[in-house]
């Protein structure tokens, strides 16, 4: 992570220099006409103002003091204010022809005038980033073109009929965003003066006629039709909030600030409407972070903790609650709020706090609690409805902070020791994004639209005037590779943040430990349908073994053997395509070291390393297990392929005699000595100029021919337990290697062997089960509705994954046309939080797919606590289908969902005569002697 510092001058015309992922061309401004070219003016004077109610203006989210402050050194060059203009005006919102989209031919004729749909508050959240841009562009330059800009903008939502409002889907949530962002702007402009009256003969003066405006045609109705109520879902609720305590501050009505203020702080008035949760799911600052009692019951941790409750949802909607919570809050401290200590109600009584005070800085506990998660680290959780909910994985890791506005406004404005009460928030600041930086390949400018998102990227205008004098170093994203000093958080003794001398920073495990673990945040995988490769840059001084997982105590999900890099910094890689890799952490992977003495170094991850890495590919990988015979030469090919075609290969850990060709070509020749079997393993190395791929071997050599056919199928079950077709090649193999046992010369054997191994490789369970002996079907049908994600997310006993939000009523499986599935019970489990999406389903079976037979004695309920396991009719439980169909045909929610599906049943092959007899006998009697 490179950084700027403070600037000597101030060129928006020069973009910051920042390389993208090697790119040769740098962000630059979007802007029409640069910065530093517009017509200079007198400063625009901003008017302080205290209203008969009590409300200073400018005051909504901005001051005039953080006005002047930013204007002041966003002129002298001064970080971070230089910086985050500088992005801020590379946008397409700066464009000096910036229009508003619903623009007309005049201002008070706008292209559209209803507000009732999901398109236009689209249109307005967009419009009301410009309006913001122009406005803080005309406070910086004084170049009246943004003013008018500006005015265009809010003047012509100013225009939409009070008549045509009409509640849509999800306004509530929608539109709270688009009317505090425009309010901003246009307390900007009714606080300044122009130096002209008009620019070709446009007014740009702000006017009483302008206040009435907005406040009849735009932010009364806003209120009236979307932003009324207080029972709205958790931070659906702070969505609304915020647009309406700016509402009540532009138009200066005490009684309603009042009482919208209390809405976020406690939300006294709250009465449950939605089934969520129990009903308890108030947005308040005191319903959303909570602190849970160590006496509470479901309390296992002997001790009181903060948890943020929509954690329980997902990580995204919680990241969306720090975020309006500190921002509300801001907007909030900029009026001088004092609020009761205990009912947040606003007060002026002695021991009144602040509202970052409020509840023993209680949002500073819930962002430190969030952050603490998204960073890796395993935290306590209580499901205060009584049920069995647990913190979400969804989204973990998935955190960008280019603001820190929690970080600055606790450690400046509440003078608040934020190392000391909030390490994990302290620990995102010190590893913060600057303006411009990555979201996977992606760059990303922290000025941007966010689809429904908050961010509040115009808290860069209010960064506390202390920075100025402190050296602020911007962080600068040179590429999209994720440093472990910025994106690493370790979680052992095991693993430890170090820098070498010449700069490089690392997080070194140590695999002989068994907590040398750490994790990595905002991991953006790449396309999954198809190969997506990671790379992690390594340095090691011996071999291991580094397991990648989707949480702490997850199975690993890929593992990768590393070489001994001899010191070196190399590149190793993983596939994580849906084909390798059906389950994957969201945006998180932590990473362990493990197997040997070494020292894994882990400097970055490259977690979309697809248009990066060209590394060798060994055919045999991801292991190869094969059996040799003491006293006869070995000999097998290692295939490679390679984009470069340049690679060199070696051997790794290998017994002495092993020797590996340029081609590939490995021999051996195993001592006859042994009157046992004996297994050696070692790792097969091909490296290209920057990257590394390894093969572990593992050879068996068996005292005799015999017992080398016995190492390859000791394990095998009965033959009734595979498919027919996967079988019959392992029983013409054995047969072959049988007949080769006597007379047959070593190369010839080999290649037996060879035949046998990779016949035996691809048996396949007529009847895989999962670990509660019920079927595993998730990789034995296909299935138009579901991808393979999908359905390996409804077998892993996870009630927090699903399937989707499907909008359709019914899902398809296919068994194939060789097999039927026979079922005596089905097991539904609905997505955590929200059971009712998975209400009235059943299931059906089918052999064309058209005429379908009920098989479920009843519908679902929609259980998201424990499986519900609903009989086979008994006139069914004898009947074989290939289709299976779950359909909710009484649905009491337009989408449908499953966590899980459990098949009490059996596949079974649709015509056993039809197919090869599996009539080859593995039992030690029938093998010929050696």
């Amino acid at each position: 992570m490179s950084q700027i510092r403070r600037r000597t001058g101030f060129a928006v015309a020069t973009a910051v220099a920042v390389l993208l992922g090697g790119l040769a061309t740098p962000l630059s401004a979007t802007a029409e006409a640069p910065i530093s070219e517009a017509p200079a003016t007198d400063t625009v004077e901003i008017h302080r103002s205290t209203s008969e109610a009590g409300f200073s203006h400018p005051g909504v989210g901005l001051t005039a003091d953080n006005l002047e402050n930013m204007r002041t050194q966003v002129l002298a060059g001064v970080e971070p204010w230089a910086s985050y203009y500088e992005a801020m005006s590379q946008t397409r919102y700066a464009a000096t022809d910036f229009r508003a989209s619903i623009q007309g031919p005049t201002d008070e004729t706008p292209t559209a005038t209803a507000y009732d749909n999901a398109s236009m508050r689209s249109r307005q959240h967009t419009d009301s980033i410009g309006a913001m841009t122009q406005a803080l562009l005309y406070v910086v330059t004084g170049d009246e073109v943004y003013r008018a800009n500006a005015l265009h903008v809010i003047r012509s939502w100013s225009s939409l009929d009070p008549a045509r409002y009409r509640y849509f889907g999800d306004s509530h949530i929608h539109t709270g965003v688009p009317l505090y962002q425009t309010l901003v702007a246009a307390e900007i402009l009714r606080s300044t003066e122009p130096v002209h009256d008009s620019l070709d003969g446009y007014d740009l003066r702000w006017t009483e006629r302008d206040t009435q405006r907005i406040t009849d045609n735009l932010i009364d109705p806003v209120l009236d039709t979307f932003l009324f109520s207080q029972n709205r879902l958790w931070n659906q609720h702070l969505y609304g909030v915020i647009g309406m305590v700016a509402a009540a501050i532009f138009t200066d009505d005490a009684d309603l600030y009042a009482e919208r203020v209390e809405w976020f702080t406690v939300n006294s008035t709250y009465t449950p409407q939605i089934p969520i949760n129990g009903g308890d799911v108030s947005g308040s600052v005191a319903d959303l972070v909570r602190v849970i009692d160590a006496d509470h019951p479901a309390n296992t941790t002997g001790r009181d903790f903060v948890q943020v409750m929509e954690m329980g949802r997902d990580q995204a909607h919680a990241e969306g609650d720090v975020d309006l919570m500190t921002s509300i809050a801001r907007v909030v401290n900029n009026q001088g709020t004092r609020l009761d200590p205990v009912h947040g109600t606003v007060s002026t009584a002695a021991d009144a706090v602040s509202p970052y005070e409020f509840l023993g800085n209680r949002i500073l506990s819930g962002g430190d609690t969030f952050y603490a998660f998204m960073m890796g680290k395993d935290l306590p959780w209580v499901d205060t409805s009584g049920g069995q909910g647990k913190l979400s994985q969804a989204y973990r890791g998935r955190v960008r902070e280019p603001l820190a506005e929690i970080y600055l406004q606790y450690k400046y404005v509440a003078d608040v020791d934020v190392e000391h009460e909030a390490p994990y928030v302290a620990e995102m600041y010190a590893h913060r994004d600057g303006p411009l930086y990555y979201s996977g390949t992606r760059p990303t400018n922290f000025w941007n639209e966010a689809g429904s998102d908050f961010t509040g990227a115009e808290y860069w205008v209010a960064f506390p005037p202390e920075l100025a004098e402190e050296d602020v170093a911007v962080p600068v994203a040179a590429s999209p590779e994720l440093s472990l000093q910025q994106f690493g958080h370790t979680l052992g003794k095991g693993a430890k943040q170090l820098t070498d001398q010449d700069g490089t920073s690392f997080t070194r495990l140590k695999a002989h430990k068994p907590d040398a673990t750490v994790a990595v945040r905002r991991t953006v995988w790449p396309d999954r349908s198809r190969t997506a490769l990671v790379g992690l840059r390594i340095r090691t001084d011996g071999t291991a073994t580094v397991h990648a997982a989707r949480t702490l105590d997850a199975d690993p999900f890929a593992t990768i053997e590393v070489p001994d890099t001899h010191g070196a910094w190399r590149y190793v890689w993983m596939d994580v395509s849906t084909a390798h890799v059906p389950r994957i952490g969201d945006n998180i992977v932590y990473l362990t070291a493990t197997g040997s003495r070494a020292h894994v170094d882990v400097a970055s991850v490259l977690a979309d390393a697809n248009a990066t890495l060209s590394p060798p590919v060994l055919d045999d990988a991801p292991t190869l297990d094969v059996v040799a015979v003491a006293g006869e030469p070995y000999s097998r090919r290692i295939g490679v392929s390679d984009p470069d075609g340049a690679y060199e290969l070696s051997l790794q850990g290998a017994p002495d005699g092993v020797r590996l060709a340029d081609d590939g070509t490995m021999t051996w020749l195993p001592s006859a000595e042994s009157q046992k079997d004996t297994t050696s393993r070692f790792l097969v190395v091909a490296s290209d100029d920057e990257a590394d791929t390894t093969l572990p071997v593992t050879v068996t050599v068996a005292r005799d021919r015999t017992s080398a056919i016995d190492a390859l199928t000791d394990d095998l079950r009965e033959r009734d337990a595979y498919t027919t077709t996967t079988w019959q090649p392992v029983a013409e193999a054995l047969a072959s290697a049988r007949k080769g046992i006597g007379g047959t010369d070593s190369a010839a054997f080999g290649v037996l062997l060879e035949d046998l191994r990779v016949a035996v490789a691809g048996l396949e369970l007529l009847n895989p089960r999962l670990a509660d002996g019920t079927l595993d079907y998730s990789r034995i049908v296909t299935s138009a509705d579901l991808s393979s994600t999908g359905l390996a997310a409804i077998v892993d006993g996870d009630n927090q994954t699903f399937w989707g939000d499907l909008s359709r009523s019914s899902v398809l499986l296919d068994f194939g046309a060789g097999y039927r599935f026979r079922a005596d019970a089905f097991g539904w489990l609905a997505r955590d939080t929200f059971p009712d999406r998975s209400h009235g389903a059943n299931a059906y079976g089918s052999n064309d797919g058209s005429t379908w037979t009920l098989l479920t004695e009843r519908a679902t309920e929609g259980s998201d606590t424990a499986m519900e396991t609903i009989p086979v009719r008994a006139d069914a439980r004898n009947q074989e289908f290939r289709y299976l169909k779950l359909q909710a045909d009484q649905p009491t929610h337009v989408i449908f969902s499953m966590a899980d599906l459990r098949i009490h049943g059996e596949r079974r092959e649709a015509d056993p005569d039809g197919l090869v007899a599996k009539t080859q006998d593995l039992s030690r009697d029938a093998r010929p002697a050696g």
